[in-house]
């Protein structure tokens, strides 16, 4: 079901909003955290072996994708039952978290320069090649919009409050963990990596994988920390609109999620108001595609007793529909 943004507003008002990040929220913003930027990078060129998991990733149509070609390679092994393969496959995952543990920190001490360079600048955050930070973008719109807000799920392994300064509240739950700045951190840079959960979904693979000792790692849930699934969960459940900004729904990430959705699509779960926040169509229609992979059918999400709102980020942060959801803050 689809309303219209004065409908959206009106019923908006008073009501319990829940905040879901995906890395597309970065990349709005113009920051380069992707694990196709990670790709590019020394952090990972360095890391880069002749084994069967790197070539998949060198060769994968959906380049970038890290955590889907980890998911093939665990699911190839458990067929072939050959130990080798599988200590390849755990051995690959380890240097790939090694390299993002040191890429990310990098990066982001890089980019805190960057913005203090810029700050006495009149067109600083302007879209231009060499700024920092979009100011212009629609997550950047959004952030300025959730100072007080403490329904914040961030699937990033970044901290907007390092870069967003003064502009972005303190209380956000990282399902996949995140790092201290590496000027801040009691660390090693390279031990930052432990704690960065990187790797493929339980529910689908787990009773293949539970005798597996050098797979069985590779589960991203055993880095979640205590509770915090169900924290999610619960805070799905009690919010009345739910916006998922740059969440690309990939199977890898279906445990969070599982619930949520049969329960939209069977009608369980009603009177919602989810806004799926993405770049343009084409990105739409890869989450529908990653939903389905999970066998989520996103027309019966579209048809359930939940208002379904698509708002794409290469409109602006002035489109009328984003600026409808923005009246909700």
């Amino acid at each position: 079901m689809v309303s219209t943004d004065k409908e959206i507003s009106k019923a908006m008002s008073n009501s319990r909003t829940l905040l879901i990040l995906g890395n597309g929220f970065d990349l709005d913003l113009g920051l380069k955290t992707s694990f196709r930027d990670f790709l590019k990078s020394s952090s990972y060129t360095s890391r880069l072996c002749d084994t069967a998991t790197f070539r998949l990733i060198e060769d994968n149509e959906k380049w970038g994708d890290i955590e889907g070609v980890l998911r093939i390679a665990v699911l190839n092994s458990i067929s072939c039952h050959n130990t080798s393969i599988d200590v390849e496959i755990n051995q690959t995952w380890q240097l790939l978290r090694n390299g993002w543990g040191i890429y990310l920190p990098q990066y982001i001490d890089d980019v805190q320069k960057t913005i203090k360079q810029w700050e006495d600048r009149s067109d600083y955050g302007e879209s231009k090649a060499d700024a920092p930070i979009i100011i212009s973008s629609c997550a950047y719109s959004l952030a300025k919009r959730i100072v007080d807000w403490s329904a914040v799920f961030s699937f990033n392994y970044t901290n907007p409050a390092d870069l967003l300064f003064g502009i972005w509240p303190n209380d956000i739950h990282f399902i996949h963990n995140t790092f201290v700045p590496h000027k801040h951190s009691p660390y090693p840079m390279y031990q930052v990596a432990n704690f960065l959960a990187i790797g493929i979904d339980s529910k689908r693979i787990i009773e293949q994988v539970i005798d597996r000792e050098y797979l069985l790692p590779i589960i991203k849930l055993n880095f979640i920390k205590t509770g915090l699934l169900d924290e999610l969960n619960q805070a799905m459940a009690e919010a009345d609109n739910i916006i998922f900004f740059g969440h690309s729904m990939p199977i890898t990430d279906s445990d969070y999620f599982d619930v949520f959705f049969n329960g939209i699509a069977e009608n369980s779960i009603t009177d919602k108001r989810l806004f799926f926040v993405t770049k343009n169509q084409k990105s739409m229609e890869e989450i529908k595609n990653n939903l389905k992979t999970w066998e989520i059918d996103y027309d019966e999400l579209f048809k359930s007793k939940n208002c379904i709102v698509e708002i794409f980020t290469d409109n602006g942060s002035n489109n009328t529909d984003f600026k409808a959801m923005l009246d909700l803050l």
